[in-house]
């Protein structure tokens, strides 16, 4: 998918699952597999429109906010 098209199905929220590329990379000599995907993406940042209109929102932590989303 280009970036422009992504770009535009993010800011209407409308990206699904599908829309992503996962790989699953081979670590050399060990044959053990590990899926390799950025932290930040498991959670999606909030609109900082959304958080002043509501001050008990908080920016996920992956995103340069405090607010840990998994409850860890």
């Amino acid at each position: 998918m280009a970036m422009g098209q992504a770009r535009t199905l993010a800011e209407k929220y409308e990206l699904m699952e599908n829309n992503f590329k996962y790989s699953i990379l081979q670590v050399p000599l060990s044959g053990v597999k590990v899926n390799s995907l950025p932290e930040s993406y498991y959670f999606f940042p909030i609109q900082e429109s959304i958080i002043d209109k509501n001050p008990k929102i908080e920016q996920n932590n992956n995103w340069g906010g405090t607010f840990n989303p998994t409850l860890e």
